[in-house]
């Protein structure tokens, strides 16, 4: 299949990875007044939604649901009214300018046609005084690089080459931990093999929501996704367990914990 995110953008793997995301800002601690995201994979900032796109049955049949109170939703059905939905380092953005004085964000992605939309035009939606620095760069390469970033998301496409992405989000997760770097990590979870690998590797724990059972055998069907975190920010999770429930809920899915096996033989369901 040819990668279109324009289709994708909203999807249940865009809600699950930007409502943790959002959460994660809310909840980090930082001395200083400033903070420094940086992404991987960015993307272009606004995506126009289309008719067909998978956001009908993402966050456009999630938002529907007035019992879902999140911050992350409020500032989704803002978007929606105009029928886009942003990028995560937009939703980064508004949250992390409520809690810091400076904020930069350090984007990198390959993609001419994405390099071809920043910077971004003026929104009031995206505040104005954030540090904004795009680079057509490989953003594997450059998080093993980046000096000093206070979050690092990793958010690789799986596509063309997803097993070169799963190798390689392996490697910069380790890069990125040897150097006490604090960051999560989006995956697409189709069977437990490589979410499983991917945890063993890196020595990390992450939080998956699955809105489709697996059968008895691998298959290409998108069942769920994972957002995987440095150790620092477990314990952060941990206490947002309530909240992750809860949006699950919403999403019409299930919670599950990922643990490495080399720490624990067990894995458990919220």
């Amino acid at each position: 299949m040819d990668y279109n995110h324009s289709l994708k953008a909203g999807n249940l793997g865009d809600v699950w990875k930007h409502f943790v995301l959002m959460e994660l800002a809310n909840a980090i601690a930082k001395a200083s007044d400033k903070f420094c995201y940086a992404e991987s994979h960015c993307g272009a900032p606004i995506h126009e939604l289309i008719d067909r796109g998978e956001w009908t049955i993402g966050i456009g049949k999630i938002s529907e649901n007035t019992s879902c109170d999140f911050e992350y939703l409020s500032v989704a059905r803002e978007w929606l009214q105009t029928k886009q939905y942003p990028a995560g380092w937009v939703f980064m953005a508004s949250q992390l300018a409520k809690r810091f004085t400076e904020v930069e964000v350090e984007l990198f992605d390959t993609s001419d046609e994405v390099a071809s939309t920043y910077p971004p035009a003026r929104d009031m939606r995206i505040p104005g005084s954030t540090k904004i620095e795009f680079r057509q760069e490989d953003g594997y390469a450059a998080m093993k690089k980046l000096a000093g970033p206070d979050l690092v998301f990793l958010d690789p496409p799986f596509h063309p080459d997803a097993k070169s992405d799963w190798r390689l989000l392996a490697h910069v997760c380790t890069s990125l931990s040897s150097r006490h770097t604090d960051f999560v990590a989006w995956y697409p979870f189709y069977w437990h093999t490589k979410p499983q690998e991917l945890s063993n590797r890196t020595k990390a724990l992450a939080w998956e929501v699955h809105w489709a059972s697996c059968g008895p055998k691998p298959s290409q069907n998108l069942k769920g996704c994972g957002m995987l975190v440095s150790n620092n920010l477990v314990s952060i999770m941990q206490n947002l367990q309530t909240e992750l429930s809860r949006m699950a809920g919403c999403m019409q899915s299930e919670l599950f914990i990922r643990q490495p096996v080399e720490q624990s033989h067990s894995q458990g369901r919220s």
